[in-house]
C-alpha cells in the first residue's frame, strides 16, 4: 500500500505471510475427514482399502496400491520371501491405463514391501525417473511405473491387533516432487485415521474366511449309489463377501434308503455357519438313530433337541426327504435291481417346497407335509410326512430360497420361473440341470444358493415281440 505525503507517494509498504503451513493444515484436515468417512462407509475390507487409496491419490501420490498379507505373514517362510494380495490399485487421472487387476505378488526379503512388514515402519526410496528398481515396486506394477516415469515410492505397514495386516504403497512420477518427510507423515496419519474402520473390516474378513472354511468342510460330495444319480451345488452370495447358513446333505439310511436334506439358517456370519454345522450334524445323528421313522418324526426330534440345547438358535428352515424302493420292489428284487417303483417320503419345515421334474418335461411342486420353521412348535407337536411314488427318470430337486428370490419380485413368480427352467432342462444330465439352474439365477440374485438333485433311473424299455 502507498505511503503518501501531500499529493505524492513517498514509498510503498508490503507484507507477506507464508500460508504453506495453513495450506498443509487444511489439506491434512480434509484428507483425514475424507479417509474416515470413505472407509467407515465401506462394507468390506477390499472396499475399505479401495476407498483409502482414492483418498491418497491424487492429493499425496500419483499411484497407490494396497496389499493384504496372509495371517501367517508375521512368521515368513525360511527363504524370507513374502506373498501378498493386491486388493486395491488407484492411479491419477491422465496417467496411462494398464494397472493390472487384483492379483497375488511374491517378493524377496529385501523388497520394499517385505522390509515394511519386517521392520514395522515406513520405508522410502527415491530413484531416477522411470528406472524403478526391482526391489522397490511390486512385480505386477513395476513396468507400469517405469512407463509413467515414477521416481519415488514409500511402503507403509497397517497394523491390526499388533500384527502387520496390510501394506500401503504410494509412488509419484513426472514433475511431482519426491515423497518427502511431510508427505510420508501425512500419509501415515491418513492410514491411522482409518485404522479403526480398517481393523474392523479385516477382522470381519478373517471371520468370514473361517466361516467359509467351515461351510466348505460340511458341504461334502453326495454319496455314490448304484442306480441313483445325485448332484449338488453351492454358490455364495454375489452381493457381498458374506458367508451364509445354507447347506445340503445326503447320506444312506437303514433299509437301503437314501436321505436328502436342504436347509437354511438365517444370517451371514460365523454364527450362521456354526449353527448350520450343528443342525447338519444333529440331523445326521438323529436320522442314523431313527432312520426307519418318517422324516417328519426325525425333524420333530431335531426341533425338540434344538429348543432344549440352544433356544436362541434363530430362524432355521429345512426339508428332509427319504427315497427308497417300495415294499413290493424290495421283496421281489432284494434291493439289488434298478427295477421296481421308488417312493419318496418328505417333510418341510418353513422351507420352499421340493420340485419334482418328470422326464417328459412336466414339473410340479410337492406341497404336502408343510410345517412351520424350526423353533416354533412345542417340542411334542408332531410333524407330518407326505409320500409320493416317483416315476422313472424323474428328478427331485431341493433348493434354498436364493435360487428363487429376486429383489422386488414375489416368491410365487420366482417359484414359477424355477419350475419352467427346470422343466426345460429335464432331459439334461442331473449335473448339467443343476448348473443351468444356478446360471439363470447367479447374475440377479443376492443370496446364497444351495441345491441338491436326485435323478432316478430311466424307464426300462419294454421287451420286443
Amino acid at each position: 500500500m502507498p505511503v503518501r505525503d501531500g499529493g505524492g507517494v513517498l514509498e510503498w509498504m508490503a507484507a507477506c505471510v507464508d500460508i504453506e503451513e495453513q495450506w498443509r493444515r487444511e489439506l491434512r484436515d480434509s484428507l483425514l475427514g475424507r479417509a474416515a468417512a470413505a472407509v467407515t462407509e465401506s462394507e468390506n475390507a477390499p472396499d475399505a482399502f479401495a476407498a483409502l487409496s482414492r483418498v491418497i491419490v491424487p492429493s499425496l501420490a500419483d499411484e497407490c496400491g494396497i496389499y493384504l498379507l496372509p495371517e501367517s505373514a508375521g512368521q515368513p517362510p525360511g527363504d524370507g520371501r513374502l506373498t501378498v494380495e493386491r486388493v486395491a490399485a488407484t492411479a491419477r487421472e491422465g496417467l496411462p491405463a494398464g494397472l493390472p487387476p487384483r492379483r497375488e505378488e511374491r517378493v524377496g526379503p529385501g523388497h520394499l514391501l517385505a522390509r515394511a512388514v519386517r521392520e514395522r515402519r515406513d520405508v522410502h526410496r527415491s530413484f531416477a525417473p522411470g528406472a524403478v528398481p526391482a526391489d522397490v515396486a511390486p512385480p505386477g506394477v513395476r513396468s507400469w511405473l517405469s512407463r509413467t516415469g515414477a521416481h519415488s515410492g514409500v511402503a507403509l505397514p497397517v497394523l491390526v491387533d499388533g500384527a502387520v495386516a496390510a501394506v500401503v504403497t504410494a509412488f509419484v512420477c513426472g514433475d511431482r516432487a519426491p515423497i518427502g518427510p511431510q508427505h510420508r507423515t501425512l500419509m501415515r496419519e491418513v492410514v491411522e485415521q482409518a485404522h479403526n474402520a480398517l481393523s474392523q473390516a479385516l477382522r470381519l474378513q478373517r471371520t468370514q474366511r473361517v466361516a467359509r472354511a467351515l461351510q466348505r468342510s460340511l458341504l461334502t460330495e453326495p454319496p455314490g449309489h448304484p442306480h441313483l444319480r445325485i448332484a449338488a451345488r453351492y454358490l455364495p452370495s454375489p452381493a457381498a463377501a458374506d458367508v451364509g447358513g445354507d447347506w445340503y446333505d445326503s447320506f444312506p439310511l437303514p433299509g437301503d434308503a437314501l436321505a436328502l436334506v436342504i436347509g437354511d439358517v438365517a444370517g451371514h456370519d460365523l454364527g450362521a455357519a456354526v449353527t448350520m454345522g450343528r443342525m447338519r450334524n444333529m440331523l445326521r445323528a438323529l436320522a442314523a438313530d431313527h432312520g426307519r421313522r418318517p422324516p417328519g418324526e426325525v425333524v420333530r426330534r431335531l426341533d425338540a433337541a434344538v429348543q432344549a440345547l440352544d433356544p436362541d438358535t434363530g430362524t432355521t428352515t429345512c426339508v428332509m426327504a427319504r427315497v427308497e424302493r417300495g415294499p413290493e420292489a424290495r421283496a421281489g428284487t432284494g434291493g439289488g435291481s434298478a427295477k421296481g417303483p421308488w417312493r419318496l417320503t418328505y417333510t418341510t419345515a418353513g422351507h420352499p417346497p421340493p420340485l419334482l421334474v418328470c422326464g417328459d418335461g412336466g414339473a410340479r411342486f410337492l406341497e404336502g407335509a408343510r410345517g412351520p420353521l424350526l423353533g416354533i412348535l412345542p417340542p411334542d407337536t408332531p410333524r407330518d410326512s407326505a409320500s409320493e411314488e416317483l416315476p422313472p427318470g424323474c428328478t427331485l430337486l431341493l433348493y434354498t430360497d436364493g435360487l428363487v428370490e429376486r429383489p422386488g419380485e414375489s416368491l410365487d413368480r420366482g417359484l414359477e420361473r424355477l419350475r419352467r427352467n427346470a422343466a426345460a432342462l429335464a432331459r439334461e444330465p442331473v449335473g448339467a440341470l443343476c448348473d443351468g439352474l444356478v446360471a439363470t439365477t447367479a447374475a440377479t440374485g443376492r443370496d446364497d444358493i444351495a441345491l441338491i438333485a436326485l435323478r432316478l433311473p430311466a424307464p426300462v424299455p419294454a421287451p420286443g415281440p
